[in-house]
């Protein structure tokens, strides 16, 4: 392990720079289970920084890390702080390039597949961090094939959002920053249904037909689906609720309907 003793070493400068979100090929990972977690993904130009409390606390986790070729610097405990994001610091933190992202990238996993309907999300302004990784942890749960994530949205790769995936937003297919428009019309060139989520939408989604290839828009927050956003929708699904309850949080509704889908696909 190499020892960095100053906050003006050169590559605890280029870490913060990445836990500042201004190196955007690169990702911020904090914690000890998320950084093992990430890791079992072998991303590229991976690095790890661990304060010398956590070495002299955490031996099991430092052997575990070991086992992976990659760099491992130890950082003083008083430097490690200028380096943390989370409030109470464990003493750890990887940086590594992104995963592959793109369309492309979703292409290939929704190719026929005798075995497999595919469903793609696309989210549409998403902006709570906390939104997105819960969705991406649900979504890889329920085995979709990928998750487009529109412009406005935040970004997937976020520390805070990466945190609320523990991890899954680095191993489902994602394509980041797209058009909403194009996102569409991508759907429907690929055999996808676009199906909206929608508090007025005409079909209960117990009494939906999943076993097509869907295309599921959320909307955002505050706002859900606009017209003009759902005038390029073929149907639009809503899930009934009481006491006057006018809509959910979006990953909520998200994991409701995603777990239908795996129910009505799983043999009985």
């Amino acid at each position: 392990m190499k020892e960095i003793r100053s906050k003006d070493n050169k590559r605890l400068k280029f870490a913060k720079k990445v836990g500042a979100r201004r190196e955007k090929e690169f990702l911020f990972v904090e914690g000890a289970r998320l950084v093992v977690e990430v890791l079992a993904n072998d991303l590229q130009d991976s690095e790890i920084f661990v304060s010398d409390g956590f070495i002299s606390s955490n031996p099991e986790i430092v052997r575990e890390i070991r086992n992976f070729v990659i760099p491992v610097s130890t950082v003083s405990d008083g430097v490690f702080g200028s380096l943390a994001k989370t409030k109470t610091p464990q003493g750890i933190v990887l940086i590594a390039r992104k995963p592959a992202a793109g369309k492309k990238v979703i292409e290939a996993r929704i190719r026929p597949n005798k075995d497999k309907m595919p469903v793609v999300l696309l989210l549409n302004q998403i902006q709570n961090p906390g939104n997105i990784g819960a969705i991406f942890r649900t979504s890889e749960a329920a085995g979709v094939s990928g998750i487009i994530v529109t412009k406005d949205s935040t970004d997937p790769f976020s520390p805070t959002a990466i945190r609320g995936s523990m991890g899954a937003a680095v191993r489902v297919p994602v394509w980041n920053d797209a058009d909403y428009s194009a996102a569409l019309e991508w759907g429907i060139k690929n055999g996808l249904t676009p199906t909206g989520v929608d508090i007025k939408g005409e079909t209960n989604y117990l009494d939906a037909d999943w076993n097509k290839p869907r295309l599921l828009v959320f909307g955002s927050e505050p706002h859900g689906l606009s017209s003009e956003d759902l005038s390029g929708i073929r149907e639009r699904i809503t899930i009934p609720m009481k006491n006057n309850v006018e809509s959910l949080n979006v990953a909520a509704s998200c994991a409701i309907i995603l777990f239908e889908i795996v129910r009505k696909s799983t043999p009985q």
